[in-house]
């Protein structure tokens, strides 16, 4: 280093080798703090992606029992109304039962596709630790429009560690297969459960998210299809009530033209 600095002052760049043996100095302690650095934003990933999955697994097991038994559940429920609206409440109970039914089987369907699919295409490729891998993207696949986002983002992340060329191949994959879910398997799914326009779904999800985080926006679209329920019988009931009304004032002495 000598030797050089010597034969670089001789053109008044000596202070040059002052510089890169300084900055040569810094180095390591920088390398650690750039390695610390990492270590936490892993960390504080994993911890995330622990939270979000303690989650799924909470809300779907309280699913699974309250689906278990509902009419133990009806019946708790009815007794908050009075005798006369219980018919009533328990067709609406009924529909939205139905609703949160058919909405969350058709999500665990389009998840066991979901983890499925990716495991064999991990599987394939050669990729390290497909089960546990096609496991978390089924995951995340339960969480309303940003799910597989989130899921193939992770995918094509942790091909980037194996090789570009597989990173690829994993993008071409989650895009197709993207296409497929939001296209075909959706639509076919949901269509027969939820009758929610998607600007209201998008919606929905958007304020459960903001409101509750991951379970509000699990939980965003069956409570927007109850409130469609509820809406719905509560206007038809008023205009049967608008339409009797009228019938009996037609019919009543009164209206009737003098002889």
């Amino acid at each position: 280093m000598e030797y050089l600095r010597d034969n670089l002052e001789q053109f008044g760049l000596g202070s040059l080798v002052d510089t890169l043996s300084a900055r040569l100095a810094e180095l390591p302690s920088q390398l650690g703090e750039w390695a610390r650095s990492i270590l936490l934003s892993a960390g504080g990933l994993a911890i995330s992606a622990a939270g979000v999955v303690a989650t799924l697994v909470t809300i779907l097991t309280l699913t699974f029992f309250l689906l278990l038994n509902p009419e133990r559940f009806v019946n708790l429920g009815l007794r908050l109304f009075a005798e006369p609206q219980r018919p009533r409440v328990r067709g609406l109970l009924a529909q939205s039962s139905g609703a949160v039914f058919g909405y969350i089987t058709g999500n665990l369907l389009i998840s066991l596709v979901c983890g499925v699919t990716t495991f064999i295409v991990l599987v394939v490729l050669g990729m390290p630790y497909p089960a546990a891998l096609a496991v978390l993207v089924a995951l995340l696949d339960l969480i309303p429009l940003v799910g597989a986002t989130i899921g193939g983002a992770l995918l094509v992340i942790v091909g980037l560690f194996v090789s570009p060329l597989i990173a690829l191949i994993l993008l071409v994959y989650v895009l197709i297969y993207q296409q497929v879910e939001g296209n075909v398997l959706q639509p076919m799914i949901y269509s027969r459960t939820v009758q929610l326009d998607p600007v209201l779904i998008f919606v929905a999800v958007l304020i459960g998210g903001l409101l509750f985080g991951i379970p509000g926006a699990l939980l965003a679209i069956p409570v927007a299809e109850i409130i469609r329920i509820v809406v719905t019988d509560l206007v038809e009931h008023r205009s049967r009530l608008a339409q009797e009304e009228a019938e009996t004032a037609a019919l009543s002495p009164s209206s009737q033209p003098p002889a």
